[in-house]
């Protein structure tokens, strides 16, 4: 698909409508049950919701939002960016915010792993906007996502106190009653409830429950999959993972999704973590693992007779990645795993549902003859194996129908089901464009802002090594042009780097400017996202040359064509004092899959002094910048659980270079006599945390 088409918000907002009612329901009808899902889906409704629903199309909106779990909590944080003006209540069932992770520290949650292998899958960090989070126990990501929250409700207390107006968002927990029907008379929907009103933040507050009732403009459904039909709660901590301290313990797992697989895995390997058992079993054995990815990409039907194809055709790796999985099969424990399908091996076929990663664990861990798989009904399986019911682990999915007709008229449940095809089609692909929840209002009202929110505004994730990265290197540049810039002159020098944020391609500041004689703006830059086509770093990257202003150029003619490179549009006016600027892409090597070279960065300088480098002068710095790339694309190696990883390869989609206007040509050169920086292999610049090595090694 083409990172460029621009996404119909009407069309996505369909899927989430019921049609009838100003009611929208987020992802409890949709495959893909992971935190990050529910997240994206949550943005991708409140992106609709103001480019094509009516609700920023004026006026103070009361919005109700039913469930107080990730996504409903990420719709709120991004109603209070987009809606200036919006009244929310959020109404959650139980004590707490993130009530089913709340204190879970028996299960991993981990942003794509379920992706894998595809591009950014072991990406640590969800990347997102709003709320974002770091792989880790349920339970501290709950805190993380929470202390976020906590801090966008205190930023908005202050400024809700700064402009005399009531609190916006109201939490009321512990609902036990909550009553939705549609107004006939008025396009409203009518809420009743009993619930404990709670400060904004979660906290506790000491008024008592209380019933209410109140009319709302939209009301958003975040009541999620619902809790599941068997016990124990997939979100209950357990010891299932844990050494047993008396003798072997026999369990019963039924149920073949990721839920019963992950419980099997942790039943049967030891200190098994689904984010690492990858790595630790596929290390230096690369042809293997890239075999496995290749019958992902090429999407087999029958993954078991391919899996076993890939076996026989690398039978020394297999057998010492199947020797370090027998080493860590577990001897305290002894599972009989019920299957309801004809064969076992259909289990990882074309229509199971496993993510690709347990499919392969699955076949790996049945080559160990590790579990006893069975077809036999649970009580014939309890009592033949002497298992007990708290051991007896059953992971049958659940009933979204029932969360939702807790709460919904008869009439409303029927729209339910009359929608329930669109609502299966919700995607968890982002649909947003970069930066978009970094302002309010729609799109096109991002063009009239000040300068002094464009300094700060779309932002998107910033890794914290790429930016200490980033902010070193461009010191280094800026203390080389000291000498050549006047000492009262102002000079800047920044890098942006090339990222995807769903399918669209944009740059990324990855450090506030370094140089010499700045101003309080130039500190906030850190984050911000520019369109790959508009100023001078966009004619850098659609070019693949490095663009310098002509000498002594002229400010109305150097402003005419940042004018006509669309600079304002998402950037700040141009210093009309500013005298020389450079831009220098960062080229990777042409593949078969790109043409031209992508660019995965381009570095910024400017400066008021009417300091003008000549072709050496810029050859050096260009020196410079080979060095600097040659020396970080395997820096990984010698960093600890710091690495570089490729999110989405940059440039497959990438435009032939444009035609330069006349008006861009009188104030720019693009360089035939000086060539780009380029890295020897493809190289995207993403250095982050990891707490575990990528598979297959870093980039």
């Amino acid at each position: 698909m083409d990172r460029n088409v621009e996404k119909d918000p009407k069309i996505v907002l369909d899927t989430f409508s019921l049609g009838c009612a100003p009611i929208f329901v987020i992802g409890s009808f949709t495959k893909g049950v992971t935190v990050y899902s529910q997240q994206v889906r949550a943005l991708n409704l409140i992106w609709s919701l103001v480019e094509a629903g009516g609700v920023a199309d004026g006026g103070s909106k009361r919005i109700a939002i039913v469930g107080g779990g990730f996504a409903g909590l990420t719709a709120a944080a991004a109603l209070l960016k987009k809606l200036p003006d919006a009244q929310i209540t959020i109404f959650e069932k139980f004590d707490t915010l993130l009530p089913l992770q709340h204190g879970c520290d028996a299960r991993w949650l981990h942003p794509k792993i379920y992706d894998w292998p595809a591009e950014g899958s072991e990406a640590s960090v969800a990347m997102l906007p709003l709320l974002n989070w770091r792989a880790a126990r349920a339970s501290d990501v709950t805190a993380e996502v929470m202390g976020e929250w906590q801090a966008l409700m205190g930023a908005e207390a202050k400024e809700s106190e700064k402009a005399k107006r009531a609190e916006r968002v109201k939490v009321f927990c512990n609902t036990r009653h909550l009553q939705i029907e549609t107004q006939r008379t008025e396009e409203k929907v009518l809420l009743e409830w009993i619930g404990e009103p709670r400060h904004s933040d979660g906290g506790s507050r000491e008024e008592p429950s209380h019933g209410g009732k109140g009319r709302f403009d939209y009301v958003l459904l975040a009541a999620g999959f619902g809790i599941e039909r068997a016990t124990p709660s997939y979100w209950r901590n357990d010891e299932f993972a844990q050494a047993s301290l008396s003798a072997r313990q026999s369990y019963i797992v039924s149920g073949a999704g990721d839920g019963g697989v992950i419980d099997l895995l942790r039943l049967q390997i030891s200190q098994f973590r689904q984010d690492r058992i990858l790595n630790e079993l596929f290390d230096d054995v690369t042809a293997l693992l890239d075999a496995f990815k290749k019958a992902q990409a090429d999407k087999v039907e029958d993954l078991f007779v391919e899996f076993e194809r890939i076996a026989d055709a690398h039978p020394k790796e297999f057998k010492a990645v199947l020797e370090k999985l027998r080493r860590r099969i577990r001897r305290d424990t002894e599972v009989i795993f019920k299957y309801r399908t004809e064969r076992l091996s259909d289990l990882i076929g074309k229509d199971a549902r496993l993510s690709f990663q347990n499919r392969v664990l699955f076949f790996l861990l049945y080559q160990c003859g590790a579990f006893t798989p069975s077809r036999k009904k649970l009580r014939h399986l309890a009592d033949h194996y002497f298992v007990g019911p708290t051991h007896i682990i059953r992971r049958h999915g659940v009933r979204p129908e029932e969360a939702l007709s807790a709460v919904l008229s008869k009439d409303l449940m029927e729209a339910v089901e009359k929608s329930r095809d669109a609502l299966e089609k919700q995607t968890s692909q982002i649909q947003w464009r970069g930066g978009y929840f970094a302002f309010a209002g729609k799109l096109g009202a991002a063009k009239q802002k000040p300068d002094g929110e464009k300094a700060k505004w779309r932002k998107e994730y910033l890794p914290g090594p790429t930016a200490l990265m980033a902010r070193s290197f461009c010191s280094t540049v800026a203390s080389i042009l000291e000498k050549r810039n006047q000492s009262d002159r102002r000079l800047r020098v920044t890098l942006h780097r090339a990222l995807i944020v769903g399918e669209e391609e944009f740059l990324q500041q990855t450090c506030r400017y370094a140089g010499f004689n700045l101003k309080g703006g130039d500190q906030d830059g850190a984050g911000r996202t520019f369109s790959k086509e508009h100023a001078s770093i966009g004619l850098a990257y659609r070019s693949r040359k490095i663009v310098r202003s002509h000498e002594n150029v002229p400010n109305e003619v150097l402003a005419a064509a940042m004018a006509e490179l669309n600079l304002e549009e998402e950037a700040r006016q141009m210093d009309d004092r500013v005298g020389f600027v450079l831009a220098i892409p960062f080229l990777e090597p042409l593949t078969e899959f790109t043409a031209p070279n992508p660019v995965s960065a381009v570095l910024y300088i400017d400066t008021t002094s009417q300091m003008h480098l000549s072709d050496e002068e810029v050859r050096e710095i260009v020196k410079i910048c080979n060095n600097w790339l040659a020396d970080i694309v395997n820096s990984s190696k010698d960093l600890d659980r710091v690495y570089n990883l490729r999110l989405s390869a940059i440039g497959r989609n990438a435009p032939p270079p444009a035609e330069v206007s006349y008006a861009i040509t009188r104030a720019f050169e693009l360089m035939d006599g000086v060539l780009p920086p380029e890295t020897k292999k493809p190289f995207q610049l993403n250095y982050d945390y990891n707490d575990f090595r990528p598979v297959g090694g870093p980039s």
